[in-house]
């Protein structure tokens, strides 16, 4: 129902920009409030799964993929981030990646953990030992070492890439971001440091990717009022 008062809005707008009427007709028109389920967070030992699917696979586009997927997984940026950064946008003296097309239009440095770094590294290696401009090729081509990934193509590797990792079905790309921000969150407990890796400029918008663990809360609430812990 809210996409078809949508519809009815966005139609209403653009007969009074085209000078087609004058008066708003979905004026009183009203979303009405709905639960969103959130984006379902891949877990840690998923990522193990589908990294070495892919590593271990014969696939010509083995290694961009592997590395693509590992930066998805562990440093938690958009895929419209990645999708545009080039060899130089890659600091591997301190562990950076230059981030020059956000969500929010800001520049932003993002970590690199250890763990893809050597990946990482290597692909750059093959990437800079094919000639070219070097420094100015993109991480992530496609067919042509002058074009970026489209998001297409890079939906189309992932679904190859889950089924035969035969990981959840239900995951999506998005799940990456999902499970970077609920993992960073269960080790540091930090949600302002998890807001700022994430590129959020509110804490309510993080708190749509942190996935609720029962277990933490259990452990939490036995540790505060658990027998050991009750003194007078």
């Amino acid at each position: 129902m809210n996409r078809i008062k949508c519809a009815y809005r966005s139609f209403f707008r653009w007969c009074i920009d085209a000078g087609h009427t004058t008066h708003d007709y979905s004026i009183s028109l009203r979303l009405a409030k709905t639960h969103s389920s959130g984006t379902i967070p891949i877990c840690l030992e998923e990522i193990d799964v589908f990294l070495n699917t892919i590593h271990t696979s014969e696939d010509p586009k083995a290694l961009r993929d592997e590395v693509l997927f590992a930066v998805y997984s562990f440093t938690g940026i958009r895929r419209s981030e990645a999708l545009p950064l080039k060899v130089k946008d890659y600091d591997p003296v301190s562990s950076i990646l230059l981030l020059n097309h956000t969500k929010g239009g800001n520049k932003r440095r993002q970590p690199v953990p250890g763990r893809p770094m050597e990946t990482l590294d290597r692909h750059i290696n093959v990437l800079k030992g094919r000639g070219g401009l070097r420094d100015e090729l993109f991480l992530f081509h496609g067919r042509s070492p002058e074009k970026p990934l489209s998001k297409r193509q890079v939906n189309a590797r992932f679904e190859k890439w889950k089924i035969l990792s035969g990981i959840r079905k239900q995951l999506t790309i998005h799940s990456f971001r999902a499970g970077f921000a609920t993992h960073l969150y269960h080790s540091s407990k930090d949600i302002l440091m998890v807001a700022r890796a994430m590129g959020h400029k509110h804490i309510k918008t993080t708190n749509q990717y942190i996935a609720d663990d029962l277990s933490l809360m259990h452990k939490a609430v036995e540790a505060a009022f658990g027998y050991k812990s009750i003194m007078c």
